[in-house]
């Protein structure tokens, strides 16, 4: 089943002709390295300890939030235990192997952009690799959508996993509304004393989550599992 992809927001962005391959049952862009090591020397899987450490503190399986959701190396698993999964991408390249990675999946919902605490538009420049790219604010180039989660109405949310190179605490901060009225587990990846080139300093978000009524309840490595003080798990 083919889904309708969200691409009102880049109607003139990337025309350019991309390829692609297909690793160890994944589709990857093909300039993409870092994830082709990574696949060949797990047989496929990808941090598949990373998202159990989560989901065992999920209680409800209606809707999961893929925030940086990439090729849809764990949207693929999402889809494949929630009732519905919201997915928020903004790089074509990436997009173009997403959805031919979950076309076995008709019930995901994709949003062509990154989210952050304001509605404009950002650069986003890869660190090494087009699997670990950072949002640029200050360029000279910004061509890629960034929006606020709370304006998309999502409601029912059990599980978020965020995951964008360092600009957490801007996604957090344009999710308030969403995040006071849902009961959900949220993965967050943060990685330490890495300068991402913006205002958000390490941990920031972590500490944004707990000022609204979550708690960190495990790690590892470099995500973390945060839950809110209304979460059924807890009660």
């Amino acid at each position: 089943m083919e889904r309708p992809v969200k691409t009102h927001y880049l109607a003139s962005v990337d025309k350019q002709v991309r390829t692609m391959k297909c690793v160890e049952g994944w589709w990857l862009p093909d300039a993409e390295k870092h994830l082709e090591g990574v696949l060949k020397e797990r047989n496929g899987q990808y941090q598949i300890d990373h998202r159990n450490k989560s989901l065992e503190y999920v209680s409800r399986w209606g809707a999961a939030v893929d925030i940086g959701a990439n090729v849809g190396l764990w949207a693929k698993d999402l889809c494949e235990k929630f009732a519905s999964v919201y997915l928020f991408e903004p790089l074509p390249c990436h997009i173009e192997c997403l959805v031919k990675n979950l076309e076995k999946y008709n019930n995901w919902t994709l949003f062509q952009c990154a989210l952050g605490e304001f509605k404009g538009f950002v650069d986003i420049q890869p660190i090494t690799e087009l699997s670990n790219s950072r949002v640029v604010i200050d360029t000279a180039n910004p061509i890629y959508p960034l929006d606020i989660l709370d304006t998309f109405g999502l409601s029912n949310i059990d599980y978020m996993k965020i995951d964008v190179e360092g600009y957490e605490e801007g996604v957090i901060n344009g999710s308030h509304k969403m995040l006071r009225e849902n009961s959900l587990v949220i993965n967050m990846e943060q990685k330490p004393s890495v300068d991402f080139g913006h205002k958000y300093v390490c941990f920031g978000a972590g500490k944004k989550l707990e000022s609204l009524g979550f708690s960190l309840q495990n790690q590892f490595q470099d995500d973390y599992v945060f839950i809110n003080h209304h979460n059924k798990y807890r009660s």
